[in-house]
């Protein structure tokens, strides 16, 4: 492989660290990776193994699309994201994460839209326009908020 893939990788590991207010040593500690390891891959001098690269995306909260695509449209850029923050966090955040994307997904396109064959809440352009927010009825959904559906 060329060098420039290496340093562009390097690259874009180190500006999702500073993103994320990491020192490498920081880093180092959440993704089990060496500091030297890591400064040689953010220099673009060695290629790591999938289980670093796995390592240290996943401690960086990024997905690996960011490092290798950045020609990606931003909205599946912005969906990488969203799905690398959610993979950075443990069983019972990802529960409270689910919870509040659904609910201030539902306020935020509006009311809900009642098909005929059912009455469920469905968002008009979601595809998984069925699933309700946790904890949600559909008579409750109109009488409150977001807030109260966690």
């Amino acid at each position: 492989m060329p060098d420039d893939i290496f340093k562009h990788l390097g690259n874009c590991i180190r500006k999702h660290r500073n993103k994320c207010g990491l020192t490498q040593q920081q880093l180092s500690d959440k993704a089990g990776v060496s500091v030297r390891h890591i400064a040689k891959i953010e220099k673009g001098i060695i290629n790591p193994s999938f289980e670093k690269l796995h390592a240290l995306v996943t401690a960086l909260g990024v997905p690996p699309s960011d490092l290798f695509y950045s020609e990606l449209p931003d909205e599946e850029r912005e969906v990488g994201q969203l799905t690398g923050y959610y993979k950075a966090c443990p069983h019972d955040d990802r529960v409270l994460i689910m919870k509040t994307v659904q609910c201030l997904t539902t306020e935020l396109m509006g009311r809900c839209q009642t098909t005929k064959d059912d009455e469920v809440c469905s968002p008009l352009f979601l595809p998984f326009a069925k699933i309700q927010p946790y904890g949600c009825s559909r008579n409750e959904h109109d009488k409150h908020d977001a807030q109260n559906c966690l």
